[in-house]
């Protein structure tokens, strides 16, 4: 992580030595909430995915977990990812059962992301959801 000051650009931290790490992990894809949440995970379709989160209290970035998903559709940088956040909130994009794109929401609470099934969205169009 870096941050611009009247000095320039600074390192922060380095969010992937804080956590340990898989060695057939690759850190492809990355997304930074105004809330101060970091998530980074690995583009890959068959698989569940990995998600690391982070937080920051103000002066540093702490590794908070590691939580796996079931397997993301269109997770690749290709297709923008199947992970966004926005403050608390990170909306994940599920693989198709063929004939719908589910959408799940899921609230940071403090030390992990718990499901908001009120806030799931399920596309049913063939036009192309994305995030």
């Amino acid at each position: 992580m870096y941050s611009v000051g009247d000095t320039g650009w600074q390192l922060n931290a380095n969010l992937t030595a804080l956590a340990a790490q898989n060695g057939t992990e690759r850190w492809v894809q990355a997304d930074l909430s105004t809330s101060n949440i970091a998530i980074f995970f690995q583009a890959r379709e068959e698989l569940p995915l990995n998600v690391y989160s982070f937080a920051y209290d103000g002066t540093s970035w702490a590794f908070l977990n590691l939580e796996t998903f079931p397997e993301g559709a269109q997770c690749s940088a290709k297709f923008g990812g199947c992970l966004k956040l926005g403050g608390n909130l990170m909306v994940f994009r599920a693989a198709t059962d063929g004939t719908s794109r589910p959408f799940q929401t899921f609230q940071w609470q403090g030390a992990g992301w718990s499901l908001v099934p009120g806030a799931n969205l399920t596309v049913t169009s063939q036009s192309t959801a994305r995030l």
